[in-house]
C-alpha cells in the first residue's frame, strides 16, 4: 500500500490569553494569519456570545470566548474541510504546537495548550515555549 493511499486531516486547538476584544482579535488574527477576515455573528444557542468564522485554503476557523481555563479569554480552532472520516478514523494531525507558537510569534498573543492528563500545558510567549502549571496563567 502507498503511504498516499491513506487521507489524513488536520486540526488545531490553542487558548489565547489577550486583553483583546473579539473584534480587535478577530482583526489582528486575520491579518496575521492572512485571512480574507473573520465573520463575526452570534451564536444561535443562548447566552448567544459573538463567535467568529472563517474559510480559507480547505480549513474551517472558529474563534470564541472561553471560560474553561481561568486567564484564557479565547479559544481558536482549526480543521480542514470535508474530514469527516478522517476524524472518525484519527486520521487527524495535531497543528496546535505549530499553531500556537506562529499566533505568539506573528500576531503577538500569548497562546497556550493544555495536557489533557495533568494541570499544565505548554505556554508560548513571542515565539519561546515554556511548560507551565495552568494555575500560572493568572498570575
Amino acid at each position: 500500500m502507498s503511504s498516499f493511499s491513506k487521507v489524513f486531516g488536520a486540526k488545531a486547538r490553542i487558548y489565547l490569553k489577550t486583553n483583546l476584544d473579539i473584534q480587535q482579535l478577530s482583526d489582528v488574527l486575520a491579518n496575521g494569519l492572512m485571512l480574507p477576515g473573520i465573520n463575526l455573528e452570534a451564536d444561535e444557542y443562548p447566552p448567544h456570545e459573538i463567535l467568529g468564522s472563517c474559510e480559507a485554503l480547505g480549513f474551517e476557523l472558529w474563534l470564541e470566548k472561553s471560560t474553561e481555563i481561568e486567564g484564557l479569554s479565547y479559544l481558536l480552532k482549526i480543521e480542514t474541510e470535508d474530514c469527516l472520516n478522517e476524524s472518525f478514523n484519527d486520521q487527524m494531525h495535531d497543528l496546535s504546537p505549530w499553531l500556537a507558537r506562529y499566533v505568539s510569534k506573528i500576531c503577538e498573543i500569548d497562546s497556550f495548550i493544555p495536557y489533557a492528563e495533568d494541570q499544565k500545558g505548554l505556554l508560548f510567549t513571542k515565539g519561546q515555549t515554556s511548560e507551565i502549571d495552568i494555575s500560572e496563567l493568572t498570575e
